[in-house]
């Protein structure tokens, strides 16, 4: 199995994460996934190579290895938690923008995006403290799943563009749980103290 990424790419991060906490062997070649590296070149995101089958983007790649090797990672049913994957890897999920203007532009996102992102992450803690409250502490019911990992990026990376965490409870509990996983890897740029 041969994972393409790159360590500060958040699209990756998730796949990155559910590798480590199964286990599984993977190699991984280092690519210059920056939007002006990628431009006209192809898709953005984790590219995977598990046997015959090449599987590209965050959504495609974590629905591949959960099915194949951990089906338990996959939401039971589908539901408002499930939604959240195909909006949570999107390339124009708010959260995600602003992050890479913030990184690869001189002028960063512009404030409407970075309101918007904020808004994002408070939909983000509005879902978790109502999923809180019927006893589920997860995005997609009452255990981890790949939606899980697919939201830590766009949430423990929102320091990236300048917003924190602190307006969003429910966020840094749940936060906190994810990381207390084990096989959990860090990645730069998420905060360390929770």
């Amino acid at each position: 199995m041969i994972l393409y990424d790159n360590a500060l790419d958040a699209d990756a991060y998730p796949v990155r994460l559910l590798l480590a906490r199964l286990d599984l062997a993977c190699e991984r070649v280092t690519i210059d996934s920056s939007p002006l590296a990628l431009r006209g070149h192809g898709p953005r995101g984790p590219v995977l190579d598990d046997g015959e089958d090449r599987v590209i983007g965050a959504a495609a790649v974590l629905r591949h290895l959960a099915g194949r090797y951990a089906p338990e990672w996959l939401p039971a049913a589908p539901g408002p938690g499930d939604s959240w994957l195909s909006v949570l890897t999107s390339p124009r999920f708010a959260p995600r923008q602003a992050r890479l203007l913030a990184l690869f532009t001189a002028e960063g996102p512009p404030s409407g995006l970075v309101e918007d992102a904020t808004q994002r992450l408070q939909e983000m803690d509005d879902h978790l403290t109502l999923e809180e409250f019927d006893g589920r502490p997860w995005f997609a019911g009452d255990r981890p799943t790949i939606v899980d990992l697919a939201a830590f990026g766009p949430a423990g990376l929102s320091n990236d563009y300048g917003v924190e965490h602190d307006p969003f409870p429910a966020l840094r509990r749940w936060i906190t749980r994810l990381r207390a996983l084990p096989g959990f890897v860090p990645m730069p740029g998420v905060p360390q103290f929770y």
